[in-house]
């Protein structure tokens, strides 16, 4: 079960060893995330600020999938879960190192607010 601000993980396999941006020759490239929608605004509707961000932390893997999903910030479970789903439908670039394709750390941010 998940701890509250966080999200159980999305099991992917992931073959090789999981690189920070920072080792990588060429960087994972987000093409592609689905837009903010109704839902994560609904859903994150409870917080009294007028800007939030929420962080998803995960791996995007070798061979094209997101892995390992985990929301870095105490949020509602329905903040939680929406930006969850909108993370998994990322499409991406597998990170490069020295030409062969690996696994990186990476972290989608959500912004809310007015």
């Amino acid at each position: 079960m998940a701890q509250e601000g966080q999200s159980p993980s999305v099991q992917a396999p992931i073959a090789g060893e999981v690189y920070e941006a920072r080792d990588v020759t060429r960087q994972a490239l987000v093409v592609w995330q689905p837009p903010l929608g109704y839902q994560l605004l609904s859903a994150a509707g409870e917080l009294d600020r007028r800007r939030y961000e929420i962080q998803v932390r995960v791996i995007l893997t070798s061979k094209g999938e997101v892995a390992e999903l985990q929301v870095r910030q105490p949020v509602s479970r329905d903040a939680m879960a929406v930006a969850a789903e909108m993370t998994r439908h990322a499409k991406f670039i597998p990170a490069e190192l020295n030409g062969r394709p690996v696994s990186q750390r990476y972290t989608f941010k959500y912004t809310l607010g007015h």
